[in-house]
């Protein structure tokens, strides 16, 4: 969605469209030569453009499932200016029953692309009172990552835990959320399969990705890239999903 620059009005018109300027007070008459005109619409058109470059896209909201039952929201925002991406991400979920709550988890992301490749990173992570923050900055072909276990440096082909692009099933390493340190991955792709996600029955793609030594996910991306569902199996082994609302 490109943002449109809303209508301005000037509260003035030039004296050749007016039949009778004769009438308008000459505080009020204004005449531009051509020079001048061909100046505004230049100006304007470059306003027009700047504000197409600076877009913001339309965001991704997913439900957040156990067994079938919503606990929470994640959602996913882009922000474009010119070739740099910058997309934002916020999760909460509560598991309760009635009002005891037995476990609690938020995160907020946050990635900064240029084209097609990621040049910062930063993920903060309340796993049940368990915190971490962890900030990345790309160093030439590698990340400069701060985290929990202090300062390392990970390989650049490696991309964050965050699924939302159709890289994290491309790539031979993620970035786990929690540690900031790398973890192999193997990737099996499946078939195209009917799902229920946006409110109805869509076609994806199922990627199984098997973290080492195990943590499994099941991810499902539709034919444009877009990431619409994602299953895996919790700690208590409940069935846990992450399902595109719209």
């Amino acid at each position: 969605m490109v943002v449109r620059p809303r209508a301005m009005s000037w509260g003035l018109k030039l004296t050749h469209d007016i039949a009778d300027s004769g009438q308008i007070p000459k505080i009020l008459r204004f005449s531009f030569p051509p020079l001048a005109v061909g100046f505004l619409v230049a100006y304007f058109l470059f306003l027009i453009g700047a504000v197409a470059a600076r877009a913001t896209e339309a965001p991704l909201i997913y439900s957040i499932l156990r067994n079938g039952v919503e606990l929470g929201l994640h959602e996913v925002q882009f922000q474009r200016d010119g070739d740099r991406l910058t997309v934002t991400m916020h999760g909460h979920a509560v598991y309760r029953i009635g009002t005891l709550v037995f476990y609690k988890f938020e995160t907020r992301r946050s990635e900064t692309w240029t084209e097609d490749t990621l040049v910062a990173f930063q993920v903060w992570t309340n796993d049940d009172g368990k915190m971490s923050d962890i900030v990345g900055v790309r160093e030439g072909d590698e990340f400069r990552v701060t985290g929990p276990s202090g300062v390392a440096m990970v390989p650049g082909d490696a991309v964050p835990e965050s699924f939302w692009n159709v890289a994290a099933v491309k790539a031979h390493r993620i970035i786990d959320n929690k540690t900031g340190l790398t973890i192999p991955v193997t990737v099996t792709a499946g078939s195209v399969e009917t799902i229920d996600a946006c409110g109805g029955e869509i076609k994806a793609t199922r990627y199984r990705v098997d973290k080492v030594p195990k943590d499994p996910h099941d991810l499902w991306y539709d034919e444009n890239g877009r990431w619409v569902r994602m299953e895996t199996t919790a700690r208590d082994m409940s069935k846990i999903e992450f399902v595109l609302r719209q």
